[in-house]
């Protein structure tokens, strides 16, 4: 991403699942990543936890991808900070809050799909 950086990088992880392995020196969930200026890294859930299997959305897809899905269908023109914090509060809704996701971002101007106006 570095040698093609053209200011803005946007990284999703949705990789929160319980560590299948158990214990060893591998920890639970994710840990938090300082983003490079002009990139976003967005999380399924919060740092540190994971979320179930049960979470899924059916059809292939996490309770996570479906509301990110959803929220990018309908972004255009909107700011991306604004589109990742509705599919946060989609999601904590769908999963009666066991499920929080978040992102970090660093940006020196806005960006929003489509082009701002």
């Amino acid at each position: 991403m570095a040698e093609v950086n053209k200011g803005m990088n946007i990284i999703v992880l949705d990789a929160c699942r319980d560590n299948p392995y158990g214990g060893g020196r591998i920890p639970w969930g994710l840990n938090r990543m300082q983003p490079p200026v002009g990139a976003l890294i967005a999380f399924a859930t919060a740092a540190g936890k994971t979320v179930p299997d049960s979470h899924g959305s059916g059809g292939g897809n996490s309770l996570y991808i479906k509301h990110l899905l959803n929220a990018l269908a309908d972004a255009e023109h909107q700011r991306i900070e604004d589109v990742f914090m509705q599919v946060r509060n989609s999601v904590n809704e769908d999963s009666n809050g066991t499920q929080a996701p978040w992102y970090q971002a660093s940006f020196n101007r806005p960006f929003c799909f489509g082009g701002c106006q």
